[in-house]
């Protein structure tokens, strides 16, 4: 590349103006403006060895941003994923709790329920016991007639009382 300059600019054997280069500037490479002095220096430039190690640092220093950048960003993830655990966490736990008091009232409602039950078929199985003795005593061959019919209609209302409580605990499970 070749560099003009005016030559009515001189003092004390300086050129004093500034130098204009010949080429359009967008195809100036790399150029450094520096007193080359010696011969290191001319093969340096030669050679863009300054060129290389600057895009070497640049790049090293891109390489840390983009580590740097990455190393912020797995810590958001991070975070976020622990904020969303810690939600998830709370929602379970509120759940679980929620699950454990139902399941303390259902277990109460069906332990009443189950006693209610239990009284319920005991009195029946006693009145078919009842009722049972009964129709052994109408039936005995000794039983005078006028007997064996109180005897018998007793033995139909303990059945109409049974089937009562039999719908009465069929309306409890419901």
């Amino acid at each position: 590349m070749s560099i003009k300059t005016p030559k009515d600019n001189l003092r004390n054997g300086e050129n004093m103006s500034i130098k204009t280069p010949t080429l359009p500037f967008g195809k100036m490479n790399n150029v450094i403006p520096m007193n080359t002095g010696g011969k290191f220096l001319g093969f340096a430039q030669a050679t863009n060895l300054i060129g290389a190690i600057a895009e070497s640092y640049n790049r090293t220093l891109d390489y840390r941003t983009d580590i740097k950048r990455l190393e912020v960003e797995e810590l958001r993830i991070e975070e976020q994923a622990r904020l969303a655990h810690d939600a998830i966490d709370k929602n379970f736990k509120q759940q679980m709790a929620h699950l454990a008091n139902r399941r303390v009232e259902v277990m109460a409602y069906y332990e009443t329920l189950y006693r209610e039950l239990s009284s319920i078929h005991d009195h029946r199985q006693a009145m078919m016991k009842m009722v049972e003795e009964i129709q052994k005593v109408a039936l005995h061959p000794e039983t005078p007639l006028e007997e064996k019919r109180l005897h018998h209609e007793a033995a139909l209302r303990y059945l109409s009382y049974s089937t009562e409580w039999g719908q009465h605990a069929g309306r409890q499970l419901e």
